[in-house]
């Protein structure tokens, strides 16, 4: 073997003419061999950037447009083109009024809304009204549909204006078939990113925003989470499908990116949070908020910021208030029973009594107020 040095002459193990380097550079010369020299790793690589790159068949067929086949007449496509126009007209400006419309509601309402239950916002144009919560749900399902229609609209319009523009590079005598002018049908730069931004980023930013909000109540936030994330999906492989010259062919790299950076979103924005929902929540902010006489037993308020707060007679029995920001708190009259206290914030606490201690349960590292003992720790739960 041109391999072999004075270790071949060595016996290894009692046996005779056996050599150990020559053996493990066999081992590795066969890996290579079978697996990245022609062997089974690259076949099953080639096929899958085959299959990828191949547009007619599924999945690169859903994000390549498929062009049409048949030829219609030209006064067909004209009015074809003006009602796919205006209804993609309308269906745009609705969407731009409902997102702004949500987005004001979502930034501009507190913590305290997602806590009380008779908090109820004003729908537009009707008398009904929606508690917060159910408002998040609804409006994050409705820019959902909205958004689906809207692409709907828009796949066929787009059709629509290759055949226009298809038709008008073979008339000659006849006058072409002239563009419905919209804020989509510009060719300027400024017009295509207004589309892009209202088309594509819109919808996905202010569903972003409605479930950062409701990330608060873990159970809310991870329902618009399975709402959010396919909007994202959605927003990179519209994208993709309506690349006005995609690549031919594509580059391997590219055909793998536009599956697996999906993927990775989907794991990052889908699959954690429904693994750790507890990671997951963000800490309401409570900051100079009026609780008085809430009701909130059972309420998860780990790390709140809640200084200043008034939670004057409010029932917050079994609440987890750990590690929240209580300094300078109205805690007159709070049932506290049974709250794990641990690493609670308490310095500066108004009206907060011995009694009350001692029905929470408190560790070395929760601050109370001067003047309080600090009771025994509440028993480990089993």
């Amino acid at each position: 073997m041109d391999r072999c040095n004075e270790l071949c002459t060595k016996e290894v193990a009692g046996y005779c003419g056996y050599c150990a380097l020559c053996n493990v550079l066999a081992e590795r010369d066969r890996f290579i061999r079978v697996w990245l020299k022609g062997g089974l790793f690259l076949d099953c690589y080639d096929w899958l950037i085959a299959r990828l790159q191949d547009q007619s068949k599924a999945p690169g067929r859903w994000l390549y447009s498929v062009p049409r086949t048949e030829v219609r007449h030209k006064d067909v496509v004209r009015e074809a083109h003006k009602q796919y126009s205006e209804a993609l007209n309308k269906t745009m400006l609705t969407l731009l009024g409902v997102a702004f419309f949500c987005m004001l509601i979502t930034l501009g309402s507190p913590d305290q809304l997602l806590l009380a239950a008779e908090s109820k916002i004003k729908v537009p144009f009707t008398d009904a009204s929606l508690p917060f919560v159910g408002f998040l749900v609804v409006a994050a399902l409705l820019l959902a549909v909205l958004f689906i229609y809207l692409h709907v609209l828009y796949g066929y319009w787009l059709d629509c204006e290759r055949e226009r523009r298809s038709i008008n590079e073979r008339l000659i005598w006849t006058p072409p078939i002239e563009s419905i002018p919209m804020l989509f049908s510009f060719p300027d730069a400024v017009s295509r990113l207004f589309t892009f931004a209202i088309f594509y980023m819109l919808v996905p930013m202010v569903v972003y925003v409605i479930r950062e909000k409701a990330r608060a109540l873990p159970e809310v936030g991870l329902l618009l989470t399975y709402v959010a994330g396919p909007c994202f999906v959605a927003f990179f492989l519209l994208g993709i499908r309506r690349m006005p010259e995609p690549l031919h062919p594509p580059q391997p790299l590219v055909t793998l990116g536009q599956y697996v950076l999906p993927a990775l979103w989907v794991v990052y924005f889908i699959v954690i949070p429904t693994l750790n929902p507890e990671g997951f929540q963000r800490p309401f902010n409570l900051f100079r908020t009026d609780l008085t006489k809430a009701w909130l037993p059972r309420t998860n308020m780990r790390n709140a910021s809640a200084v200043l707060a008034n939670f004057q007679e409010a029932n917050l029995v079994l609440a987890n208030l750990q590690g929240a920001d209580l300094r300078g708190a109205n805690l007159q009259g709070a049932d506290l029973r049974g709250d794990p206290l641990n690493e609670t914030k308490l310095m500066g606490a108004k009206n907060f009594t011995q009694e009350q201690v001692n029905t929470a349960c408190v560790n070395e590292h929760t601050q109370l107020p001067e003047g309080l003992i600090r009771p025994a720790p509440c028993p480990a739960k089993p």
